[in-house]
């Protein structure tokens, strides 16, 4: 049996709960975790794969296509996986900022 690949969307999926749970109209928008797929190709998973390198590969503006687990995007990684890489001090400031901002929007 061959090892499953990994189907990451490059945007955050948004769930939205359904609007019975909460007092407003339209329910709350919300993602409490990073949403990705794991596949089973069998057979057929290199001709999905020389396929997927066919069409864009990596340059794919929807998804990523992993071919494995240390293939898989850094934002999609546990807390405390030992393959997940740091942002640098300069890239953590900019999101501190751009989440502070989004607070105050």
């Amino acid at each position: 049996m061959t090892e499953p690949v990994y189907l990451v969307p490059k945007k955050r999926y948004t769930y939205w709960t359904p609007k019975w749970l909460h007092e407003t109209k339209f329910g709350v928008s919300t993602s409490p975790f990073p949403s990705f797929w794991f596949v089973q190709l069998g057979k057929y998973a290199e001709a999905v794969l020389q396929k997927y390198k066919k069409i864009g590969g990596k340059q794919s503006e929807a998804v990523v296509l992993a071919k494995g687990v240390s293939e898989l995007p850094n934002e999609v990684r546990a807390a405390f996986d030992p393959l997940k890489k740091r942002p640098s001090p300069k890239a953590r400031k900019r999101m501190a900022a751009q989440k502070k901002a989004q607070k105050n929007a």
